[in-house]
C-alpha cells in the first residue's frame, strides 16, 4: 500500500513539474459603433451612440463615458421620404419638460440630470414623432464609419386585463398578471415594462416616486410563434433599473410589487428584428458565468455596427396592487 501511494505521488510530481505557462496574444477587436435607439408612437426619436470596448478593458462610469460619441452626423428617413437630421443634445440643452419626458420614454436616467455631459441624438421637429405603421431608417456617419438601421412601429395591442396576485405565503408581495388576446394570422412580438408611480411613505427615499420610469424586467420580450391568435394569461415580476441601490431593490422585496402599489404597465409591440435582438441579449446575460452554456452572439439590426434601433407601438394601463382572491 505504501509503495502504491509513493508511486502515485511520484507521478503527480512529474506531471506538475511539466507545467508551463502559456501566454496568448489576442488580436484586438476592431472598434465598432454601438447604437441604442428607439422611437415610439407619439414620441421623438432617442439615440445614444458609443464605441465598443475591448473585452479586457475596465468597465466603470469613467471608461464607459469616454466611449460616448457626440459628434456624429445622423439622419432619419421616414417611409423612404422625408429626411430629418438628428442633432446631438446634452441633457442640459433640453427644456426641462422635454428632458423628463425623454428620460421616462427611454429609461436613460442620466437625461433627468441637467448637469449630465452625456448626449443623445434627437430632433425637435414635430415630423420626427413616431406614427403607427411608419418605417424609420437611421443613416449614421461616425468616426469614419457609415452604418444604418431600419425599424417600424407596429400597431399596439392592448391587454385584455391586469391584476395583482400575492406570491404564495408572502402576505404583501406579489406579481402582475395579464391576459393577452394575440391577433391571428400575423407576426406579433411584444415587450413589457412596468413602473410603480406611487411614492415611498417611509425610509431614506420617502417622498420619491418608487420608479423613475417604466422598467423592463429580465426576459421582457416575447413573440407569438406558439400562440398565434390565442388568448392566454401570463405573469411578470418587477424589474430593477441598473445600478439601483434602493432598499427594496436589494432586500426581500426585490423583484416583487407590494400591496398598495399603483402600477403603470406599458405594453409594447416590436418588429421581429428587435425581438431577435432582445431574445439573444437576454440569452447571453442568462448564460454569463455558466461553464456549460453555449456561447451566444447578440443579434443586431444595425448594418455595420452593433446594438438595436427599435420602434414601439405603445398601449398603457394602470392598476392598484390589491389581491382580490
Amino acid at each position: 500500500m505504501e509503495f502504491r501511494i509513493l508511486k502515485y505521488a511520484l507521478v503527480a510530481t512529474l506531471l506538475l513539474s511539466c507545467e508551463k505557462e502559456i501566454f496568448v496574444d489576442l488580436p484586438p477587436d476592431p472598434t465598432k459603433i454601438v447604437v441604442e435607439g428607439q422611437i415610439e408612437d407619439g414620441g421623438l426619436p432617442i439615440l445614444l451612440l458609443s464605441e465598443s470596448q475591448a473585452f479586457f478593458q475596465p468597465v466603470d462610469v469613467e471608461s464607459v463615458s469616454k466611449t460616448i460619441i457626440n459628434d456624429a452626423k445622423v439622419r432619419m428617413v421616414i417611409n423612404e421620404g422625408d429626411t430629418i437630421p438628428l442633432r446631438s443634445f446634452c441633457s442640459g440643452d433640453l427644456p426641462d419638460t422635454l428632458r423628463i419626458i425623454l428620460a421616462r420614454q427611454s429609461g436613460l436616467e442620466f437625461l433627468a440630470n441637467p448637469e449630465s455631459d452625456i448626449c443623445i441624438y434627437t430632433s425637435l421637429d414635430q415630423r420626427a414623432r413616431g406614427k403607427i405603421n411608419s418605417r424609420y431608417e437611421l443613416l449614421i456617419n461616425a468616426r469614419g464609419q457609415f452604418i444604418k438601421s431600419k425599424t417600424q412601429i407596429p400597431p399596439p395591442v392592448a391587454l385584455d386585463s391586469l391584476w395583482y396576485k400575492k406570491d404564495g405565503a408572502r402576505d404583501s408581495l406579489g406579481f402582475i398578471w395579464a391576459t393577452l388576446s394575440d391577433p391571428a394570422n400575423k407576426y406579433n412580438a411584444y415587450r413589457w415594462f412596468a413602473q410603480r408611480i406611487n411614492q415611498y411613505t417611509y425610509g431614506p427615499n420617502k417622498g420619491e416616486t418608487k420608479d423613475p420610469f417604466p422598467i423592463a424586467p429580465f426576459g421582457s420580450a416575447f413573440e407569438d410563434e406558439f400562440f398565434d391568435g390565442l388568448s392566454f394569461d401570463f405573469v411578470y415580476n418587477r424589474g430593477t433599473y441598473p445600478g439601483s441601490t434602493k432598499n427594496d431593490d436589494q432586500d426581500i422585496e426585490a423583484g416583487y410589487f407590494k400591496e398598495g402599489d399603483t402600477i403603470l404597465v406599458k405594453f409594447t409591440t416590436i418588429d421581429e428584428s428587435a425581438f431577435q435582438y432582445f431574445r439573444s441579449y437576454y440569452t447571453a446575460i442568462g448564460n454569463t458565468g455558466s461553464p456549460f452554456a453555449t456561447p451566444t452572439n447578440i443579434k443586431t439590426n444595425v448594418d455595420g455596427g452593433l446594438g438595436v434601433w427599435v420602434g414601439y407601438g405603445v398601449a398603457t394601463d394602470t392598476l392598484v396592487a390589491v389581491d382580490l382572491e
